[in-house]
């Protein structure tokens, strides 16, 4: 993975935990990631956590 990759989101890649979460196929990081970023109104499932950059 290039370090200053930056996806279509504006984030850089290498310091996207979805990213990471997907490159590595990590499951309990996935989980991490969804729960940081459900709110009240919406909730995110781990299987959602998916970027290929």
């Amino acid at each position: 993975m290039k370090e200053n990759m930056v996806a279509f989101c504006g984030m850089t890649c290498s310091e996207c935990r979805t990213f990471i979460a997907t490159w590595r196929n990590d499951g309990e990081l996935r989980e991490e990631v969804a729960k940081s970023w459900s709110t009240e109104t919406e909730t995110l499932k781990p299987e959602d956590m998916n970027c290929a950059g």
